[in-house]
């Protein structure tokens, strides 16, 4: 798939954005069946640069992602502004 798309799994998660080449890549948002939320970034099927990620329970962290590994994580508590996460 190319372009913009949806996925469900058959555990019921669901992936809707870009894809290039059958990958997630670009803007997207993943949801687990718990009820985990990821909002942000992709490159070849993985998390990649800036996002946002929802527990199950609503909380919510800005994340900035290299190759799936998670280098920062913020919550939204931790800084009044949330324009500061841009200088991340």
């Amino acid at each position: 798939m190319n372009g913009i798309g949806k996925y469900v799994w058959p555990d019921g998660e669901v992936y809707k954005g870009e894809y290039v080449n059958d990958k997630k890549e670009g803007y997207g948002t993943h949801r687990w069946r718990d009820g985990r939320t990821y909002e942000g970034y992709w490159k070849g099927d993985k998390r990649e640069g800036k996002g946002m990620f929802i527990t199950a329970e609503g909380k919510v962290k800005y994340e900035i992602w290299n190759n799936d590994q998670k280098v920062k994580s913020i919550t939204r508590e931790s800084f009044d502004n949330l324009n500061e996460f841009t200088s991340l």
